[in-house]
């Protein structure tokens, strides 16, 4: 049995037997498991490529959500620590105000003590010449005393003296008396006798 199959690149037409066309329906029978196989396989690995398409996505978006929650995580750490500076800003500023404070304080108590020291020197100098001025007050006192007591008994001196002259003129004049009583007995009957204030005249 002959067929006659037109060509494909001539109008004329080919004679082929049973052989011929069961050897082309092989061929493509064959070709069609190739393309299905080719087909299949494609098919395969577009589903591998979307599967891994999806998967490496899906690992690209979390890695973004991870890099953006930690930005996020950086960017509050950062405000927190602008915060902490801020703070610790103002804390050294108080402790700055604090110190200028006490410096103050501590001048005023520096001119305090030397005010309060040279009040104690004043005092002191104030107590010596207190103690100087009493010093010198009780030796006038004891020099006026002791001159006292040298006039005292120098007085007592020149009134023993005196008292002692008195009886030896008085003595003297009694002996005097006796003497010329001795030699004119009418002088000593005169002188013996009373004058008017009961006295020898």
């Amino acid at each position: 049995m002959t067929t006659t199959v037109p060509g494909m690149r001539s109008n004329k037409l080919v004679s082929m037997d049973i052989d011929q066309l069961r050897g082309w329906a092989a061929f493509m029978d064959r070709a069609m498991i190739v393309s299905l196989i080719a087909t299949i396989m494609a098919v395969a690995a577009l589903g591998v490529t979307t599967w891994l398409s999806f998967r490496f996505s899906g690992a690209v978006r979390a890695h973004e959500h991870a890099v953006i929650d930690r930005y996020k995580g950086m960017e509050s750490h950062s405000v927190q620590v602008e915060q902490d500076v801020a703070a610790a800003r103002e804390r050294a500023a108080a402790l700055e105000q604090e110190v200028s404070t006490a410096r103050g304080r501590a001048v005023a108590l520096e001119q305090e003590a030397s005010t309060a020291r040279e009040r104690a020197a004043a005092f002191e100098q104030a107590a010596r010449e207190a103690n100087e001025r009493a010093a010198q007050a009780a030796n006038e006192r004891a020099a006026r005393e002791r001159s006292r007591q040298r006039e005292g008994a120098d007085a007592a001196v020149r009134y023993g003296g005196d008292q002692a002259a008195t009886c030896r003129s008085g003595e003297a004049r009694q002996g005097g008396n006796r003497a010329r009583g001795g030699s004119d007995p009418g002088k000593r009957d005169r002188s013996a006798t009373p004058g008017p204030g009961g006295g020898p005249s």
